[in-house]
């Protein structure tokens, strides 16, 4: 607004505060925000008063037409307070979390019934987590996600879910019911497979993951004869070789092999420090870490693991151009660590390379050391596709007729 006594022309100036709170506009707008008393604050014992109000709109650089009323917002407290829960205060729970069928223990942090944080268990590498477990937190407050149970798109509820299980499932034939499922790695979850399958002998449980194990199915059943999961063992490593792979930054337990690292590159760790050569093709967080690192064209690998093999039994391979002296230079190392050597293979890496990985550790005496075998049942994503055909085959009228969704559901 312009100030009284300007020139129609040109910059208005304020010559003070009083001068801008004595407009018009200003008076006015006054009386709109403090209708009842509004003439004895512009009074003249009210002029420490208009100094600060003109002061606070001028500096905030607020004009009179977009002042406005923020809406009222009421706390409400509790009816019945839990017994030892304090307003502000954050309680914290036990909890757990599903990597590429992985178990991950996990702390929360709840802000008055609202998971605000989420950090590693203590039991496990110390605690600790990767930025993938971190962003579970923001699943809890997806505004996708679904807030019940769902049947052929409606909204159901587990009691309509128990009475389908109970009726319409109980009279199908065993070989006409698939489950298609996430990984899952807990007892109790295993323990409902297990009954579901002895309820259900001819039942199928298809597997689905986001994260594909295929080569490292194949590559353990190739070598041990069962899908099989290694344990890399870092803090028990004195030399490491990395083939593709990028344990310390993409890995399903990225956290604990970088603790594990971590704990090695300390003088005192069983007197020296560990050695880490990586062999890849991109730059990645352990290539960046590593002693030594080379670059491999991706089409590469399998000859430089049957290279590295050949070399770790005592026979002749021939190392693609240019990486001889690396493979011979890191050969050495290895040997010398003996069952203290250590070699990993990524999970995304070629099955040959993954094959080749078990069998140098099985060489050099490292199985049971620095690299422990889990028995448990590995699932790759690719099984779907072959599970899919399968179960459409036999299965496709009864989904299109009633189809419960629990967390994934089979693509027509």
């Amino acid at each position: 607004a312009p100030i009284q006594g300007a020139t129609s022309g040109g910059s208005a100036y304020w010559r003070s505060l009083e001068h801008v709170a004595d407009t018009a506009e200003f008076r006015e707008y006054m009386h709109r925000e403090f209708p009842k008393g509004a003439s004895e604050l512009m009074s003249d014992d009210r002029r420490t008063f208009l100094k600060v109000m003109g002061a606070s709109f001028a500096l905030a650089g607020i004009g009179l037409g977009g002042c406005r009323r923020w809406p009222v917002e009421e706390i409400a407290p509790y009816a019945n307070r839990p017994e030892g829960r304090i307003p502000g205060e954050a309680e914290h729970y036990a909890t757990a979390w599903e990597f590429a069928g992985r178990g991950v223990p996990m702390v929360a942090a709840s802000m008055d019934g609202r998971p605000v944080k989420l950090e590693g268990h203590e039991s496990f590498h110390g605690g600790g987590t990767d930025s993938f477990a971190q962003a579970t937190l923001l699943d809890l407050y997806d505004i996708d996600r679904s807030r019940a149970v769902l049947q052929d798109g409606a909204p159901s509820d587990w009691s309509a879910f128990d009475a389908f299980c109970a009726s319409d499932l109980a009279g199908v034939a065993a070989d006409k019911i698939a489950v298609v499922a996430p990984a899952m790695s807990g007892p109790s979850a295993k323990a409902a497979k297990k009954s579901f399958l002895a309820k259900f002998p001819g039942a199928r449980w298809v597997t689905f993951e986001p994260v594909c194990l295929d080569h490292l199915v194949n590559a353990t059943t190739a070598v041990f004869g069962a899908p099989m999961r290694p344990d890399h063992k870092w803090d028990e490593a004195d030399c490491v070789l990395v083939l593709d792979g990028d344990p310390l930054g993409t890995d399903a337990d990225a956290t604990g092999n970088a603790r594990g690292w971590a704990a090695k590159r300390t003088p005192d760790s069983h007197g020296h420090m560990s050695r880490v050569y990586a062999f890849e093709s991109i730059l990645s967080v352990t290539g960046a870490n590593a002693d030594e690192r080379h670059t491999v064209s991706a089409a590469d690998f399998p000859a430089l693991a049957a290279a590295f093999e050949a070399a770790i039994s005592g026979g002749a391979g021939e190392a693609p151009a240019g990486l001889a002296e690396a493979v011979a230079h890191a050969v050495e190392d290895l040997k010398a660590a003996g069952k203290h050597a250590l070699v990993v293979a990524g999970a995304d890496a070629d099955p040959s390379v993954q094959a080749a990985a078990c069998r140098m550790n099985a060489a050099l005496g490292s199985i049971g050391t620095t690299l422990g075998i889990l028995h448990e049942r590995l699932h790759g994503r690719r099984q779907w596709g072959v599970g899919h055909a399968s179960v459409h085959e036999g299965c496709r009228e009864w989904f299109l007729r009633s189809r419960h969704r629990a967390g994934c559901q089979p693509r027509p």
